[in-house]
């Protein structure tokens, strides 16, 4: 009977070793993928080895069979256990790597965002620029046009004195030269008024330029009238032109407040401002602003 324990232990002891061996093969590949050094897997290996060896080597000749079978289940239990945490702690090294890994896309997306809105806001910008500097160009030639205009009403008002002055200055005169006076100031009058009911060539080639300059663009009426005598017509040929093409000012208000909201953004008050500053009464620009709004 006491053979028969021997033989059961030695096969049992056989197999422990067998399972000691497979063990320690599979820590040694868990912590090669873990990143360990191989040679740390290898000193578990001789470890695990040595132990099997030496549990195979100790029989005892004179124990009970119950505590000689224990010690190899024991042994092998607990090289279960560590394989299992072995095999746990790979398993959540995997898992922080995908979450590293998740991280990693999600801020690659985020910095392709940032990138995207950055070339944007450029390019806002620039466009911000060009369209300041259209305003700024379009405000000052209607600032520079508005000096000149002031400027001329100056000039005309004080010739306008200084020839008040003079007809002052003759009517105190004798009596025989008051009346000459005012017969050659009748015989004036009746000229002028003869060759303002007559139509000059040059009324003619400004009315005809005024409508091309409202066929392309809309003016005022006292801007239609100072592009005329810009371009070199009298301030009289200019005058018939902008009376008789027959524009209607606040259509043409109403068309210029498009035009200025197309390239620029205005307030409602802002853009009655721009349209009296190029010309229009306020009744005008108030209605072509409003129009614009709408």
């Amino acid at each position: 009977m006491k053979k028969m324990i021997k033989i059961e232990y030695k096969r049992s002891q056989k197999k422990s070793a067998c399972a000691c061996r497979f063990a320690a093969m599979t820590l040694s590949l868990i912590l090669v993928l873990q990143g360990g050094s191989a040679a740390l897997a290898e000193e578990n290996a001789q470890i695990a080895a040595d132990n099997t060896s030496s549990e195979s080597a100790a029989v005892p000749a004179d124990t009970d069979a119950e505590s000689t079978t224990a010690q190899p289940d024991n042994t092998q239990e607990e090289t279960e256990q560590a394989a299992a945490a072995d095999a746990t702690e790979s398993t959540d090294l995997a898992e922080l790597l995908a979450q590293l890994t998740a991280l990693q896309e999600e801020n690659e997306t985020l910095r392709q965002d940032l990138e995207d809105m950055t070339d944007r806001a450029v390019k806002w910008k620039k466009r911000y620029k060009e369209l300041k500097a259209e305003y700024d160009e379009l405000t000052g030639q209607n600032t520079e046009k508005k000096e000149s205009k002031t400027a001329e009403e100056k000039q005309t008002g004080k010739e306008k004195a200084e020839s008040e002055e003079k007809t002052g200055s003759e009517e105190n005169a004798g009596s025989e030269e008051k009346v000459e006076s005012e017969e050659k100031a009748g015989s004036e009058k009746k000229t002028d008024k003869e060759k303002k009911d007559k139509v000059t060539s040059g009324m003619k080639e400004a009315l005809q330029a005024a409508k091309d300059y409202l066929s392309y663009m809309a003016f005022s009426y006292n801007g239609l009238v100072e592009q005329l005598e810009y371009t070199g017509y009298t301030t009289k040929e200019a005058t018939y032109a902008a009376d008789h093409c027959g524009a209607d000012w606040k259509e043409q208000a109403v068309i210029r407040a498009k035009d200025y909201m197309g390239i620029a953004a205005f307030s409602l008050k802002t853009l009655t401002e721009q349209l009296e500053n190029v010309g229009f009464t306020p009744e005008e620009a108030a209605y072509g602003a409003n129009e614009a709004y709408m």
